[in-house]
């Protein structure tokens, strides 16, 4: 039902924002520097790893664990 869901902590948002506004820039420059064709992939690459990070931060802790795992280690 709408409403219902209770608003998660949004400290992992936070970082993995921060994080990307500080590597994405930074390894894409350094792949274009290599080869400019690897500018975009790098970047979503980046936006990958910080968008996992940021989904595993807010997974609910009522949760099984054993569904945590996936996302748990991928984040590690």
């Amino acid at each position: 039902m709408r409403g219902d869901r209770e608003d998660h902590a949004t400290g992992g948002l936070k970082v993995a924002l921060g994080m990307w506004l500080s590597a994405a820039p930074v390894m894409s420059v350094a792949a274009g520097r290599q080869d400019a064709s690897l500018r975009v992939p790098v970047a979503a690459y980046a936006t990958i790893l910080c968008a996992m990070f940021a989904s595993s931060r807010s997974l609910d802790p009522s949760l099984i664990r054993s569904s945590w795992r996936p996302t748990r280690r991928a984040r590690a």
